[in-house]
């Protein structure tokens, strides 16, 4: 896996770092973005990448209509 993506128009992709959290904190202070998450990211420690134990809550699961997260 790489470590950085070059994408068009000045796009950087990159592995989640633990400085961005204040960013993603942020972002999550917005309604619509909350309800896109089935956890309350509301502290450092969900803002944070996780940690090679903590699987993320995408992986094996499947969205409803409304796009809350329904486990298998």
């Amino acid at each position: 896996m790489r470590d950085r993506v070059d994408a068009s128009a000045g796009v950087v992709l990159r592995s989640w770092q633990a400085e961005d959290a204040p960013a993603v904190l942020a972002a999550f202070a917005d309604p619509l973005m909350r309800s896109q998450s089935s956890e309350a990211v509301d502290s450092g420690a969900f803002a944070a990448p996780p940690s090679p134990g903590r699987q993320c809550a995408y992986v094996g699961s499947v969205h409803d209509s409304r796009g809350r997260i329904r486990r298998r």
